[in-house]
């Protein structure tokens, strides 16, 4: 006895939560084809019978489509529909399966980045959002495994102007922004030189000021703050006055690195040591917990006071309350050890929800999602 085959074509409607899904009205398909693999569905082809505005409002409503193929009101595929061509006689569909949507559907998002890849020299030039006095021909800039910005021998920098710097922005059409960074400072410029961070979301404000006295700082930072797409280094002169600072290229410079951006701060490493801390090679450092720590992880120690911090890289987890790393200053009991990390399951969350409001289906789990291992390392 034969079962009767239903074909729906639906529209996913977005604008409410949960989204809802919406049959269209349409003549049942002349054709059909449904092809399977080792990953469940891989895709469904229909020919329909449509008339040209038909055909054209399904062209209309791509990446809100849905094909749903039942039998006996058991569901045997659905896709999304990822192509429609016209024809003379109509309209032919093809949708996709969860596994074939996710290869073929971009998903963009930045979720962490370590080190320097993607940074580059701050000029309006490279990006509109940056302002027409930066000048980064006017400083030496190294981008390698640091940032090095250093002032150049015989130039003479205006106050406020000519500022040298860099940047990193996220990904074109991500849906997320930068709210979190953290990195390692050795600084040594004129008195009354500043390191300056900048967040643009679009409008620029700046959330951190590094002046200098004209001695050599070496410090730390972990930093939150609201969204931004784009977020840049940089340094000037504030002196009030012309500077030509004395020297040769690279004598006045600020250096950057273990520079980590995140886009989740909704876990993170915030704990307080329990003991002092040993200055070495390999030092147990006792802590209340080392709860969202792992190995490789980058940490910010920093003393109760006169004390500017430093980066710290787990060696090793020891127990729940002790870790192993190499430290460079000694520092009492009620130290603060702070860091970043970025739980897979909220990757996950991310791209499920993602892929649900392009009318992707994951529930036969037919998707492989991995966490690269250099993500554990920082990177």
């Amino acid at each position: 006895m034969s079962r009767r085959v239903d074909i729906a074509i639906n529209q996913s409607d977005t604008s409410v939560f949960p989204a809802t899904q919406r049959r269209l009205v349409l003549p049942p398909p002349t054709d059909a084809a449904i092809s399977q693999g080792p990953r469940g569905l891989e895709s469904v082809t229909l020919s329909l019978p449509t008339s040209p505005d038909q055909s054209y409002d399904l062209i209309s409503k791509l990446g809100a489509l849905t094909t749903d193929v039942t039998a006996a009101g058991v569901r045997l595929a659905r896709g999304r529909v990822e192509d429609v061509q016209i024809g003379d006689d109509g309209a032919q569909l093809v949708a996709l399966g969860a596994w074939n949507e996710l290869s073929d559907r971009l998903y963009t998002g930045l979720w962490s980045a370590s080190g320097t890849p993607g940074w580059f020299p701050a000029s309006p030039s490279a990006d509109p959002l940056l302002a027409t006095n930066r000048t980064p021909e006017m400083y030496a800039i190294e981008i390698s495994e640091r940032i090095v910005i250093s002032t150049t021998k015989g130039a003479s920098y205006a106050n406020g102007a000519d500022v040298g710097g860099v940047a990193f922005r996220v990904p074109d059409n991500g849906a997320r922004q930068i709210i979190g960074m953290q990195f390692a400072l050795t600084q040594l410029l004129p008195t009354d030189w500043e390191l300056r961070l900048n967040i643009y979301s679009p409008a620029a404000t700046t959330p951190f000021t590094e002046p200098s006295a004209g001695l050599l700082v070496t410090s730390a930072y972990y930093l939150t703050f609201v969204g931004a797409d784009m977020v840049e280094l940089y340094i000037l002169n504030n002196t009030g006055a012309a500077s030509a600072p004395a020297g040769e290229t690279g004598d006045w410079y600020a250096q950057i690195s273990d520079i980590r951006l995140v886009t989740t701060t909704t876990t993170t490493v915030n704990t307080t040591t329990t003991g002092p801390t040993a200055s070495g090679i390999g030092v147990t450092i006792p802590v209340a917990s080392t709860a969202n720590m792992y190995v490789g992880q980058q940490l910010r120690l920093i003393g109760l006071v006169f004390d500017d911090g430093e980066i710290i890289t787990v060696s090793s987890i020891t127990s729940p309350t002790a870790l192993v790393a190499d430290v460079r200053d000694f520092r009492a009991i009620g130290s603060t050890l702070r860091g970043f990390y970025v739980p897979p399951n909220e990757v996950v969350a991310s791209l499920l929800a993602y892929s649900a409001t392009s009318g992707g289906v994951l529930s036969s789990s037919t998707a492989f999602i991995s966490a690269s291992p250099r993500d554990l390392f920082n990177a």
